[in-house]
């Protein structure tokens, strides 16, 4: 015997309603967020390639003490991580 049960489309309540909403809101904020964010990465680096010019114009000035400094720098981190 057939299932004699209609199948009717289920009705959105106010809870739902209230839910779907609620979901819209979040979404539109972590998009706002997302922007926030890359506009943040874009002023740091920006920022970061401004420093980029001191630091190559004193590597130019003086590169024999530019390559100790980075090798005593190497030296020390490799200390570091073979220590553990």
């Amino acid at each position: 015997m057939a299932n004699a049960k209609s199948k009717k489309p289920k009705k959105r309540d106010a809870g739902s309603n209230e839910t779907h909403a609620g979901l819209e809101d979040i979404r539109d904020q972590a998009v706002a967020v997302g922007e926030d964010v890359r506009e943040l990465a874009h002023t740091a680096g920006q920022v970061a390639l401004d420093q980029m010019d001191p630091i190559e114009e004193y590597i130019r000035t003086k590169p024999v003490k530019s390559v100790l400094i980075a090798a005593g720098i190497g030296a020390l981190l490799g200390a570091m991580f073979l220590r553990r």
